[in-house]
């Protein structure tokens, strides 16, 4: 398992028994429902057998449960995968109470249309207008499993697979074959993936600034262009080749500023040139540098592969 999983081995314990239960229950709810209400049918389609097909109604209803827990199965075993290499206690423990709300929601309604479904198709074929209560009863029993079933779709999405997962797809295309530089090894994929993800799922803190950085659209409320004449430190700009953010934006802002200023643009790096380049980027990042950590400064000469604009 530790060859498998980078997180806690004991986690997909507590995950495949969330699996388990959210099946099990759910169809031992099904099977009760439909067992139950099933009897009524046969009883009274012995009398009234032009009324089967009309009361065949909370059978049906009690099918579904099933299909409730198979939901929540999939979705759970799905977000226990190898690949992902994250899978940790908190995950196991939101897959177990996942499963748990979906199949004991699903066990309780499954005895509620049993009981509610045996006694009225009986009813019914004695006084028909009790058809469209029976039905409205049969309706609030099937909400209580789509409650268990909401709730175990919300808990589970704290774990996977919309979490950890889709993470993951995006930083293999992203820097895997779709990778504008250097692709990440797999250890490497694997530690961008656990630090975004983490990073997106913990208690907002610093992203709560968006809002006041960000107007609609996503441009800025107060352009770097508009400021950086106030600037009083010099200044070096490294963008990728590849980056969707322009460098004239900052070859624009340097005409106002009153303090040195470089542009430096990385080879083989789109917006993350930190990643796709890394090596390129440390050379930029020692070059801007250059004035505080090398004595002979005026020597060095911008490293081969960059570019100076």
């Amino acid at each position: 398992m530790s060859s498998t999983f980078s997180g806690d081995e004991t986690a997909p314990f507590f995950g495949f028994l969330g699996a388990a239960a959210a099946l099990v229950f759910s169809c031992m709810g099904a099977a009760y429902g439909t067992a139950k209400s099933g009897v009524g049918v046969a009883s009274m389609g012995v009398m009234r057998p032009e009324l089967v097909m009309k009361s065949i109604v909370p059978v049906v209803m009690a099918g579904v449960l099933g299909i409730y827990g198979l939901i929540i199965a999939v979705i759970i075993s799905t977000g226990i995968n190898p690949k992902a290499k994250s899978y940790y206690l908190f995950d196991g423990y939101a897959h177990l109470s996942s499963g748990l709300a979906c199949g004991l929601a699903g066990l309780s309604a499954g005895m509620a249309i049993g009981i509610v479904g045996d006694a009225g198709v009986r009813a019914n074929a004695q006084q028909p207008k009790l058809f469209v209560g029976m039905i409205l009863i049969l309706i609030f029993a099937e909400a209580l499993a789509l409650y268990g079933l909401i709730v175990g779709i919300i808990l589970s999405s704290r774990a996977g697979p919309f979490g950890p997962d889709l993470v993951r797809r995006y930083t293999s295309a992203r820097f895997g074959e779709r990778s504008q530089g250097d692709v990440l090894t797999e250890e490497e994929s694997r530690l961008l993936t656990d630090y975004t993800y983490h990073t997106l799922a913990a208690k907002s803190s610093g992203d709560l600034c968006l809002k006041y950085i960000f107007s609609f659209g996503a441009f800025a409320r107060m352009p770097l262009l508009h400021r950086a004449s106030e600037w009083k430190v010099p200044t070096t700009f490294v963008y990728g080749f590849q980056d969707w953010m322009t460098y004239l934006g900052a070859q624009e802002a340097r005409k106002q500023m009153k303090v040195p200023c470089e542009i430096i643009r990385v080879p083989r790096g789109g917006h993350f040139v930190f990643i796709d380049n890394p090596a390129a980027f440390h050379s930029a990042v020692f070059y801007a540098c250059r004035n505080f950590i090398s004595p002979d400064q005026d020597n060095i000469s911008l490293p081969e592969g960059l570019e100076s604009v």
